[in-house]
């Protein structure tokens, strides 16, 4: 429980999981009761009819985020093999563990 805890990958894979599951249930909740649509922002989706508006822009929100969790991961690799390299492997724990 304690690895879990200070895990260095826990906090990112908790809110992914806790806001497919938000988008699960909304998109449930939009399908049962078809007033929640009324609440969409009007400039978020010009038009309700055309199915295509909305898809273009959670595309561009989806590859934006991809794009952003690719860099920083790219990053994290970059420095773990750096450390890593530089000092000793045994950095690596202490590294990983400390959050700042």
């Amino acid at each position: 429980m304690y690895n879990l805890r200070g895990g260095f990958l826990v906090r990112p894979l908790a809110i992914t999981l806790v806001l497919g599951c938000a988008g699960a249930l909304l998109s449930e909740a939009e399908e049962a009761f078809p007033e929640f649509s009324a609440w969409v922002p009007k400039a978020l989706f010009p038009s309700h009819a055309d199915p295509q508006v909305a898809q273009v822009i959670l595309g561009g929100i989806v590859a934006s985020i991809m794009t952003v969790v690719s860099i920083v991961f790219a990053m994290l690799l970059m420095t773990l093999t750096l450390a890593s390299m530089q000092f000793s492997p045994r950095i690596l724990t202490g590294f990983v563990r400390d959050r700042v």
